[in-house]
């Protein structure tokens, strides 16, 4: 409503413009289809503009680890890769997929269940 009384966009009432474009991210890779599919959609993808893709993954670890590293291969380090391995993970899977991605995620989505 303010913005309309000022005539303004309402990012200049809460400050100004930070950014002139926002990365396009696509969420629907997930690790029960097959890699090949995984590596070939995350290539259309980032030809289509897309610059991060969210794994869905927790089942296969190693599938997991492999699908990652296949796809900052095909798009590069431009290309920023969030793993959701929705709190499927062991303790100790999590440790070995967080340290063999090291580098290569840009964030690790609840991989542990956490027990209140």
């Amino acid at each position: 409503m303010n913005g309309k009384i000022h005539n303004t966009p309402i990012y200049n009432l809460l400050g100004g413009l930070y950014k002139e474009e926002i990365p396009l991210s696509w969420t629907s890779i997930g690790t029960f289809f097959a890699l090949e599919e995984m590596v070939a959609d995350a290539k259309k993808l980032y030809g289509q503009g897309f610059r991060a893709v969210k794994v869905k993954a927790g089942v296969h670890p190693d599938k997991d680890i492999e699908v990652c590293k296949l796809i900052h291969e095909a798009c590069g380090p431009d290309m920023k890769i969030n793993l959701d391995p929705y709190m499927l993970y062991s303790r100790e899977n999590a440790l070995r997929v967080g340290m063999e991605l090291d580098g290569i995620l840009d964030s690790f989505e609840e991989p542990l269940l956490v027990c209140l």
